[in-house]
């Protein structure tokens, strides 16, 4: 009877120390959970992406955005701001939150249009970022350094698509998603033009430094020969850098060709004052400069991207788009000033000089702004 007594007593302290046992567990896990929670803040946002058949794509960013602005400024906002106030201070920032997110297509960075979403709320975007994927761009990844915890990002071609879920955590890069975009492909004809008016529109409207440069070479010229000397050597000079460029055999960063386009600028304008005639070192000094603004177009072209299978023809047109926009400048000044005007003595003293003086000021003040930023 004793030893039936002790047996149960014995018994009766193993459970509860099982029990016991397990209920610690359970508070270890539980403690875990919580501080796996704290870490990662699951939930508080998401992104979904769309790509279209026509390369257009749509990036959503839902996140409160007070809370985004706080992320941004790096400080806790004050609740009681009024949500006006707050948009305003988002969009000052928007440099600061295009260096905190990335979009890229095969690798290579993209520039979206940035816009805020129409109000905040859960179902309601606080970033919307549009633009043209490359056209011949095959995978899409992602990442951003807005959020500290595990977020979703839904990824989808078309809008009737199944969304492909990726998880990510904080600043993770998403894995390659591939674009599918039954597109009927383009025509030589039609990549020509296209490449065609996007290199003449680079220039005009678009391209004000090339034609500040065009415009000090025909300043300084009062006949034909010299101004032909000139702009071939220009143009041979670009097409050579820009072929060379875009194959990926020379290269130089947007930091320092784009200040020495400046340069160009301000170097060709102040030899118009104090030069009277074209001579062979000024065409060699044209040339020169002409391969760094061949860097400058393909810096462009590499942006708007090439398509693989008509890869030259595109080029090609894309270069003839910048001749044609060049030649155009020259036209509307010789039509504008009058061909005539030229030849005349007073031509140096009144146009010349002076325009070459305010082309100067401008690419010195751009040479400065360039190497500031």
């Amino acid at each position: 009877m004793k030893a039936e007594t002790t047996l149960m007593k014995h018994g009766s302290t193993w459970r509860r120390l099982g029990d016991a046992l397990i209920l610690f567990s359970a508070m270890i896990v539980i403690l875990a959970a919580a501080g796996s929670g704290a870490t990662h803040e699951i939930g508080t946002a998401r992104v979904n992406a769309v790509f279209h058949a026509d390369g257009r794509y749509e990036i959503s960013l839902f996140l409160d955005q007070a809370t985004l602005l706080a992320r941004l400024e790096g400080k806790p906002i004050d609740p009681s701001i009024p949500e006006d106030i707050i948009r305003a201070r988002l969009l000052a920032r928007r440099s600061a939150l295009m260096e905190s997110l990335s979009v890229a297509f095969d690798g290579r960075e993209a520039k979206p249009e940035v816009q805020l979403g129409p109000a905040q709320g859960p179902v309601l975007p606080a970033i919307v970022l549009t633009g043209t994927a490359p056209h011949a761009a095959r995978t899409f990844s992602w990442s951003m350094s807005l959020t500290y915890g595990t977020y979703s990002l839904s990824l989808r071609n078309g809008s009737d698509a199944k969304a492909i879920q990726q998880w990510l955590d904080g600043d993770d890069t998403s894995r390659p998603f591939e674009l599918v975009r039954p597109r009927r492909p383009r025509s030589r004809l039609a990549t020509s033009l296209q490449y065609l008016a996007l290199g003449f529109t680079h220039i005009i409207p678009k391209g004000l430094d090339h034609i500040l440069f065009v415009l000090g070479l025909l300043l300084m010229t009062r006949c034909a020969r010299p101004l032909l000397a000139q702009v071939t050597a220009f143009t041979i000079a670009h097409s050579i850098t820009l072929a060379l460029s875009v194959y990926g055999i020379v290269s130089l960063p947007t930091g320092v060709v784009e200040p020495m386009i400046a340069v160009s600028i301000a170097y060709i304008a102040v030899g118009n004052i104090w030069t009277r005639e074209v001579k062979t070192g000024r065409v060699i000094v044209v040339f020169g400069f002409g391969l760094l603004h061949g860097l400058g177009f393909a810096g462009v072209l590499t942006e708007l991207g090439l398509p693989r299978s008509e890869f030259v023809t595109a080029l090609l047109a894309f270069n003839l788009g910048v001749e044609a926009g060049q030649l155009t400048i020259i036209a509307l000044t010789l039509a504008l000033v009058g061909s005539w005007a030229f030849r005349r003595e007073w031509y140096r003293g009144r146009i010349a000089i002076p325009t070459s003086a305010v082309i100067a000021a401008v690419g010195v003040y751009w040479t400065i702004e360039r190497l500031l930023a």
